[in-house]
């Protein structure tokens, strides 16, 4: 099927805020978001991602390689809302013209973010007229909350709320939208409108890995977290609870296992430090290199997302791809993937206690280790990066064909 029957060599565009930057000719991100269009290589005979770019002089120890057969278009770095208010005098007349001609040789274009960067292209697309979505990936409004401080977060806030309100004007106005989150859904749903529930897979089913959970005893229990290492992730509360866990059931050998990075990682030192965890709690920083990842979840006896407020974390799709049960919480968009005792476990936020009975119960019963992991495989079978796509393309047809 060829998107809403395009011309020979269609062309797709993506615009979004995740910056990139170059290295040894190769371009690297710290967003895996950017790495999914390119799903829609099965449907376009050519797709190109305009992103803004930090040059190839910047110090950052590690990325994620962008797809090679995706074409990137340079846009004047920026790094965020924020950074990009400040710059706009110098950014604002190199980034017009650039999207200008992207759209125009264009046959179709997504926008990845609601920001200023956003709205200056679906302006662009509408005036000339190519069909067009919008990505929302949950609700900014509490991810800024928790990502700032002070006035920053205020700012950042207020500027969330203003892009909703604008997101719910063009929708009124023949906008579509792929929404992310029951929440999310519920609170824009209105008559004439065109939204679309998703969820971005990053898993092909050459990731898949079917296994037998491990025979585990307090020598070898490996528990493991990845993600950004901020307050609204939780992972404070994980560590109280992994504190309590290795007092009551007397694990004194049991691993924490925390890939990823984040303004937060002092505090949560401090905290190890606190409760005495240090040489049990292992930090890895982020992980760029897919195969590490990778080895790490192997390695796991379980996965644990302690957080408060959520989009659809990517990274349980991960889990459940490389045959690992999950204990998460039920914010978000989290129940929208994850269903209580079939495919991991709910509880409640902000609970220590509820961390402390939800590991015991994956750790001493093999049987529901084996249901979760089971019914994880059997999830994300059908939810591949590919089948979304494909998904998302119909939905398009549907809509513009």
């Amino acid at each position: 099927m060829k998107y809403l029957k395009l011309k020979k060599n269609s062309r797709l565009l993506v615009v979004g805020s995740d910056p990139v930057w170059k290295k040894n000719d190769k371009y690297f991100t710290l967003s895996p978001f950017n790495t999914f269009f390119s799903a829609f290589l099965q449907y376009f005979d050519h797709v190109s991602m305009a992103l803004p770019f930090l040059g190839d002089k910047i110090q950052i120890k590690n990325g994620i390689a962008m797809p090679e057969d995706i074409e990137i278009v340079e846009l004047p770095g920026f790094k965020g809302v924020i950074d990009f208010i400040r710059k706009s005098i110098w950014i604002l007349p190199k980034l017009i013209p650039v999207l200008h001609k992207e759209i125009k040789k264009s046959d179709a274009v997504m926008v990845m973010h609601d920001d200023f960067l956003g709205l200056i292209t679906l302006l662009q697309a509408r005036k000339q007229k190519k069909p067009h979505l919008l990505f929302l990936g949950g609700n900014q409004v509490e991810v800024v909350r928790n990502k700032y401080t002070g006035l920053k977060r205020w700012g950042a806030i207020y500027l969330a709320h203003l892009f909703e309100k604008i997101d719910q004007y063009w929708m009124d106005h023949g906008l579509t939208v792929l929404v992310t989150g029951r929440e999310m859904i519920e609170r824009l749903l209105a008559p004439e409108r065109y939204i679309y529930p998703y969820f971005t897979s990053l898993i092909s089913d050459e990731d898949i890995i079917y296994r037998k959970p491990r025979d585990i005893s307090s020598n070898s229990t490996n528990i493991l977290y990845a993600g950004f290492l901020t307050e609204n992730k939780g992972v404070h509360i994980l560590l109280e609870a992994f504190a309590r866990f290795r007092e009551k059931y007397h694990t004194p050998d049991i691993k924490l296992h925390l890939a990823g990075d984040g303004y937060f990682r002092p505090k949560l030192e401090e905290i190890c430090q606190q409760l005495k965890i240090t040489e049990n709690v292992i930090f890895y920083g982020f992980i760029g290199d897919k195969e590490k990842l990778k080895q790490l979840f192997r390695e796991a006896d379980m996965f644990v997302l302690p957080s408060k407020s959520e989009g659809i974390p990517k990274v349980l799709l991960e889990a459940m791809a490389y045959g690992v049960p999950i204990l998460t919480t039920n914010v978000g968009g989290i129940p929208d993937i994850i269903e209580d005792g079939v495919n991991g476990l709910l509880i409640p936020p902000g609970s220590p206690g509820g961390l402390v009975k939800g590991m015991a119960k994956i750790l001493f019963d093999a049987k529901l280790r084996q249901k979760l992991i089971d019914g994880g495989y059997h999830f994300i079978k059908e939810h591949t990066k590919e089948k979304q796509a494909k998904e998302i393309i119909e939905y398009l047809h549907r809509v513009y064909g």
